[in-house]
């Protein structure tokens, strides 16, 4: 009884040195994909503690703990009927600690890592509605602009479908995945341990050294262009290069890519379709000049947040071993700088809460042998990088030291849980598409409802940051080192360097001047970065457009008519001439490059001629009346819609590189006096796409005299030279032919004549066997014009 009584107490005494307080934050990672398209109600879920939680000096909860729960909710997309947005709502309520204990909590997810879905104040995780993309409706405007004309709507949304994908409204998160998790109530965990790490300076003069160190070394990074200043440091490394980036792999961080025409494209396409681009590049900052030898990032399904930090390295060792630094920032979305006049990624101006994020990814790897912070009172609270934003740090800078990393815990170690294909098959994926358009085209494909969407947005890309208060703030055992001792080193520092406590606190914020070579010039033209292959070329040209021989061919109308039972018939013929002048040619083209050699082009063209139509009235021979001539000119236009395959002689990216090309097209010839019928009754207002449909059909039954045109099947050919005159622009020189029915005004106009049920009379069309009489009609055209290339 005794025993029992003593272990009681011992056990109620350290549980009550234990106790994980309601409102303490878990971060937390995924050990399993999880998708709302396959994912059940009551299925299983489990994450890992990736942090420690901390209580005064103790941790109550040591990283590596096991987060177990359910899904509550679970509802997915499907084909778009129902629902435009996916929801899940995750439930954790119990924890395994690494020594086999385990814990009922009770909890909600209080925030999603970088996340491209919403969370709602119950903890219900929503989806993105996948015509609300910045490049959905950028396409949906665009394209209304142009839907008056039939054959501009179908290359818009042929273009467009082509360069942006149509982004998946379902939730789906990879194994790694990271949220943080909120304790709504108190609980005793049953653990408890002194947060201490191993610093990287044991002793005073140690301590000393490492502080002159840092101040030696430069604390701001530079643009490129203009040399503003930029990024604060926060981090140093100690280790091997390579043994930094074992840690960062380990970590499920990337390097980003180096800048060039493709890669470009990916992130603007990342930026319009909401979608992920964990390699994604960064702008390109200084420190003392020099580049970055590392850029490093990591996001979770979307691009505009993301974790990213540079590292650059330093010229001195620390006790033998490399010495790199690094500034951390944390991207949490797109703003437009007024100041700046450019489109720019806002930060979490709390830096120390990615320095947080930084070791506690690295911490959790068992790749980090010691920590320490070290105090720079050098560096001014108050400070602001060069886009405007305001900085708020506590001046000091992690040193982390990284062992050769050789074993590590991988970001994405995994459970046995399962979660079953993320997306439908393409039928249902197209279908899909289909019905989410419409339904959007229907509720919201109107100028008010777009006016208020796009001043939102713009709203909200030059609002004002969230409250601090409202952001997560990441619990680390960063804190345990920024001791007094290291402090008193720190001020020692001062006096070693010339510098005062006093003069300290009022210095302006202004890197030290650089010790190294000046910064190296941009990349030339021609060099490996500028000439990568890049992905599509966005071209406009214009020139002058020819039609073959000048004429579209001749035409009869031949008309009899028995103006007696026993009379004789009265015979009238009348014909067209039908001949056209060369004019002017426009047009614009979206080209996607296959590979080095060939490409895939759509092209829309504007091709207008000078039209005569000369009617002539002849009666029989013998006849009182004399032949009667009417003649009128007009603009005869076509639009063309074509598809080409393009072949080039040489690599696409070769500064000259000729060409040529064949392909299918579909045109429509009218006459410019006939204006296009638009969109009436409820496609004003919703489904504009399909009144344009409707509209170009009653169009294509008018006759060409009364307003009517002519739709017709074609097949181009040409071909051209490309000039690269700039990193991403191009000159361009070609000839085009388009080979085409030769369209019969006059056959349909008068066609309803030829109809007419009166017996007594006999109407007949006849083409005229003539030398200008052609089976075919060939339109022209030779241009010049301009690329722009990603």
């Amino acid at each position: 009884m005794i025993r029992q009584t003593i272990l009681f107490v011992a056990c109620s005494l350290l549980c009550l040195g234990a106790e994980v307080p309601a409102g303490a934050r878990l971060e937390v990672r995924l050990r399993h994909p999880m998708n709302s398209f396959s994912a059940q109600k009551g299925m299983p879920i489990e994450a890992v503690l990736i942090a420690p939680v901390l209580s005064a000096d103790s941790i109550v909860l040591p990283a590596g703990t096991l987060v177990h729960g359910q899904l509550t909710e679970a509802h997915r997309v499907g084909m778009g009927l129902y629902r435009e947005r996916a929801a899940l709502r995750l439930e954790f309520n119990l924890l395994e600690l690494p020594n086999g204990s385990q814990v009922r909590i009770e909890s909600r997810v209080a925030g999603i890592e970088n996340a491209r879905e919403t969370l709602e104040s119950n903890g219900t995780v929503r989806g993105i509605r996948s015509t609300n993309t910045v490049g959905f409706r950028s396409s949906t405007v665009l394209t209304s602009l142009v839907a008056v004309d039939p054959i501009a709507l179908m290359f818009s949304t042929a273009a467009f479908s082509t360069m942006l994908r149509f982004s998946d409204p379902e939730i789906s998160w990879h194994t790694g995945a990271e949220m943080f998790l909120q304790v709504d109530r108190a609980f005793e965990s049953g653990f408890e341990e002194a947060a201490t790490t191993t610093p990287i300076a044991q002793t005073p003069i140690a301590q000393a050294e490492l502080s002159d160190l840092i101040r030696r070394m430069p604390y701001q990074t530079q643009k490129l262009s203009g040399g503003k200043l930029s990024d604060l440091t926060n981090i140093v490394f100690l280790g091997d290069r390579a043994a930094i980036e074992r840690a960062f792999i380990a970590a499920g961080w990337v390097q980003s890519l180096t800048p060039n025409a493709a890669v470009q494209y990916r992130t603007v396409r990342a930026f319009l379709e909401s979608q992920p681009f964990e390699e994604a590049p960064m702008s390109t900052l200084l420190l003392e000049g020099q580049r970055a030898t590392m850029t490093l990032s990591k996001s979770l399904g979307d691009f505009s947040k993301r974790h990213h930090l540079r590292v650059f390295e330093h010229d001195e060792t620390w006790e033998g071993q490399p010495v790199f630094t690094a500034s951390a920032t944390h991207d949490t979305g797109i703003v437009i700088s007024v100041g700046q006049r450019t489109i720019t990624h806002r930060i979490d101006e709390r830096i120390d809460e990615e320095r947080a994020k930084v070791f506690n990814d690295l911490n959790f790897t068992g790749c980090v042998d010691a920590v320490q912070l070290v105090n720079r009172p050098w560096v001014v609270t108050g400070a602001s990088k060069g886009g405007g934003q305001n900085i708020t740090t506590d001046r000091a800078v992690a040193v982390v030291r990284i062992n050769e990393c050789k074993v590590a815990r991988r970001y994405d170690e995994s459970s046995s849980i399962e979660a079953g294909p993320y997306r439908g098959k393409p039928v249902q994926r197209a279908t899909r598409q289909l019905i989410l358009t419409l339904r959007n085209d229907l509720i919201r494909g109107n100028i008010i409802w777009q006016g208020a969407a796009w001043a939102y947005q713009v709203h909200r890309m030059m609002g004002k940051k969230p409250p601090i208060e409202s952001l997560s703030v990441r619990q680390t055992l960063l804190e345990s080192r920024l001791s007094s001792a290291s402090n008193l080193a720190t001020a020692d520092a001062w006096t070693r360097v010339g510098w005062t406590e006093e003069e300290s606190a009022t210095s302006s914020l202004i890197a030290p001047a650089p010790r190294r070579k000046a910064p190296p010039e941009s990349p030339t033209l021609g060099s490996s970065s500028d000439w990568e292959r890049p992905s599509v070329e966005l071209s406009f040209s214009s020139g002058s457009s020819i039609f073959s021989k000048s004429t579209v061919g001749e035409e009869a109308l031949i008309i009899s008519r028995q103006t007696t039972p026993t009379g004789p018939r009265m015979q009238l013929s009348l014909t067209a001439n039908n001949n056209i002048s060369p004019g002017w040619a426009l047009g614009g083209a979206v080209t996607i490059h296959a590979n080095r050699w060939i490409s895939h082009e759509l092209g829309f063209n504007y091709l207008r001629g000078s039209y005569q139509l000369g009617l002539q009235k002849v009666v029989p021979t013998g006849s009182e009346e004399v032949p009667g001539v009417v003649e009128r000119r007009v603009g005869l236009l076509s639009r063309q819609f074509s598809y080409g395959a393009v072949v080039h002689m040489r690599p696409v990216e070769s500064r000259i590189r000729p060409y040529i090309t064949t392909g299918p097209g579909l045109q429509l010839l009218h006459l410019t006096d006939a204006p296009f019928e638009k969109a009436k009754g409820i496609f004003r207002f919703g489904l504009g796409n399909v009144g344009m449909v409707q509209a170009a059909y009653n169009f294509s039954h008018a006759n060409p005299l009364e307003g009517g045109g002519i739709f017709q099947a074609a097949f181009n050919s040409g071909g051209g030279v490309k000039v690269r005159i700039a990193k991403c622009w191009i000159l361009k020189v070609e000839y085009r032919n388009t080979l085409s029915q030769r369209p019969d005004f006059l056959h349909k106009s008068l066609a309803s004549i030829v109809d007419d049920e009166d017996p007594a009379l006999n109407a007949r069309l006849v083409k005229l066997e003539t030398p200008r009489a052609r089976s075919l009609l060939v339109q022209q055209r030779l241009t010049m014009g301009v690329a722009f290339t990603f």
